[in-house]
């Protein structure tokens, strides 16, 4: 059985500029996500607007104990409430291998023991061999 490469989208939009400021999404996140090619690697890098808006960009790479061979990057945007509840939509390709897709991300931010908002976690959306996502700021 042949599977197909998936890709996470990923950008954000906040729910207003103290939303924003709330939870100083800007900077680089590192984690990963399952799906049926295996756990694959993401850095995610974003940046937050004075109206709320955040863009990101995603980059997936393979990680050792994983099938998938191939890397690429997309941008993304998508919604976060004061509550840190994430709903994330990709936007388009920047650069794409062949046979993958983007899909969707569920989640929440977490304040890790420093007190500061580091974690995020939750459930890919839009493609049913997908399940959890993890990044931390790096």
């Amino acid at each position: 059985m042949r599977h197909m490469g998936i890709a996470i989208g990923l950008a954000l939009v906040i729910a207003g500029p103290a939303a924003a400021q709330d939870h100083r999404l800007d900077g680089v996140w590192e984690g990963a996500y399952d799906c049926a090619q295996g756990r694959t690697g993401l850095t995610l890098t974003l940046d937050a607007t004075p109206n709320g808006a955040v863009t990101a960009t995603f980059h997936f790479w393979p990680r050792q104990d994983t099938r998938i061979k191939a890397s690429g990057r997309f941008s993304m945007r998508g919604t976060i409430d004061p509550q840190g509840r994430l709903r994330l939509e990709p936007d388009r390709w920047i650069d794409r291998p062949p046979e993958y897709a983007m899909v969707g991300l569920t989640g929440t931010v977490y304040a890790g023991q420093n007190g500061e908002k580091d974690t995020m976690l939750g459930d890919v959306t839009g493609l049913a061999s997908c399940t959890r996502w993890a990044a931390k700021r790096k």
